[in-house]
């Protein structure tokens, strides 16, 4: 079975332990109508009292399409799908979990929970982020994860810092935006993208992995320069920040295996 590639699964690791401050998780992939039944969300509580999760499923035109609510109890998980929460889903979107603790971490869950099964942590908000694509047939994800519309600027840099693309996304509030990166680019080196907005927005870059049988999430990071050359980004983006990386990894990939479970063992 094809697994995620080492750099995703540091990058995932990086974000799931800044999203520990936040109340708000985001998930920016956006989900067709029928993937709901495939896709599943973990929660972890490791406060000492029992905390309410709020989950959005948000259209491709940023309006609501489901909500539901979750309780998970303290040190406590829970893990469901989609097609479970989002009972009355009809359309395409995307997905965000709060909560007034700040204590709430997750994890969305990609695959049939049996023979293929990719985790991802919620993605950081910004209005300046980075990430990188491995391939033409790479799709990248930003959603809008303000109240208010927003502009998005959307740029490819190659390995020297050379501006490949770039195109600007009007998006209202809650909008995801979608782009397959082939169509900004159609080579098919490691790119650095970059993006800057100004509202906050998240975002993720969706991979299609050796035979096409499972999906890497490589969600994007805040920017650490905003140089023209952009070599220090391209540098973050790759290696991450090791002692973090490492400290978070431990923490969570218990909990990402047990959640995993929960989810295998579902009709």
């Amino acid at each position: 079975m094809a697994r995620r590639p080492l750099i995703g699964f540091v990058l995932v690791l990086l974000l799931a332990g800044s999203a520990e401050a936040q109340s708000r998780l985001n998930f920016p992939r956006v989900l067709p109508l029928q993937e709901l039944r495939t896709t599943g969300f973990g929660l972890v509580n490791t406060a000492s009292s029992p905390v309410v999760a709020n989950f959005t499923f948000y259209r491709i035109d940023g309006q609501i399409a489901g909500s539901s609510s979750l309780s998970v109890q303290a040190g406590g998980q829970v893990a469901k799908l989609g097609s479970e929460i989002f009972t009355s889903a009809n359309a395409s979107g995307w997905v965000q979990v709060t909560s007034s603790s700040s204590e709430l971490q997750g994890f969305e869950l990609v695959g049939d929970f049996a023979t293929v099964s990719e985790g991802t942590g919620p993605a950081a908000e910004s209005t300046q982020l980075a990430v990188i694509d491995f391939s033409r047939e790479d799709v990248i994800h930003i959603v809008n994860t303000a109240s208010q519309a927003g502009t998005v600027q959307i740029t490819l840099h190659d390995a020297n810092g050379g501006t490949l693309d770039t195109r600007s996304v009007a998006l209202a509030r809650f909008q995801p935006f979608s782009l397959r990166l082939g169509d900004a680019n159609d080579d098919d080196n490691i790119d650095l993208v970059t993006l800057s907005a100004d509202v906050q927005i998240s975002a993720s870059i969706t991979s299609k992995l050796s035979g096409g049988r499972d999906i890497a999430v490589t969600n994007a990071i805040p920017r650490i320069s905003c140089s023209p050359s952009h070599q220090s980004d391209l540098r973050e983006v790759r290696i991450g920040r090791p002692s973090s990386v490492f400290q978070t990894s431990r923490r969570h990939r218990k909990q990402y295996r047990s959640l995993s479970r929960q989810m295998a063992v579902r009709p």
